[in-house]
C-alpha cells in the first residue's frame, strides 16, 4: 500500500468517525425534538379535557372565576414550548447541514482511498 493510500485511509477512518459524531448529534436534537413535540401533545390533551370539565354541567363556579388566569397561563405555557420546538428546529437544520458535509467528506475519501488501492502510482514519495 502507498504512502498516499495509507494517509487517505487514516482520513476516511477520521471522516467515519466525524460522520458518527455528527449523527449521535442528530439523533439527540431529534430526541429533544420528540419530547418537545409529546410535551405539547399533552398539554393539548389536558387542555381539551379541563375544557370538557367546564362546559358540563355540574362546574364549580370557583373554577369559571379561574378560567381566564388559567387559560392566560397555558397560553403562555404553549407559546413557550412552540418556541423551544422552533429553536430545536433551527438546530436541527443546522446539525443536518454538518452531518450531510461529514458524510460527503467520508464518501468522497473512501471513493480516492479505493481509487488509489486500484491505481498503482509508478513512483512513491
Amino acid at each position: 500500500m502507498s504512502k498516499m493510500s495509507k494517509n487517505l485511509a487514516r482520513l476516511s477512518d477520521i471522516a467515519r468517525v466525524q460522520l458518527n459524531l455528527e449523527m449521535a448529534k442528530m439523533a439527540e436534537i431529534q430526541r429533544r425534538e420528540d419530547a418537545q413535540r409529546a410535551k405539547i401533545t399533552e398539554h393539548d390533551q389536558e387542555d381539551a379535557r379541563i375544557r370538557g370539565v367546564v362546559t358540563s354541567d355540574d362546574v364549580d363556579l370557583t373554577m369559571l372565576a379561574a378560567m381566564p388566569e388559567w387559560t392566560r397561563m397555558r397560553a403562555g405555557q404553549k407559546a413557550d414550548a412552540q418556541r423551544s420546538l422552533a429553536e430545536i428546529a433551527a438546530q436541527r437544520e443546522t446539525q443536518m447541514r454538518a452531518t450531510r458535509k461529514a458524510f460527503g467528506k467520508k464518501d468522497a475519501l473512501e471513493k480516492l482511498t479505493a481509487h488509489s488501492k486500484e491505481t498503482p502510482r509508478s513512483q512513491e514519495g
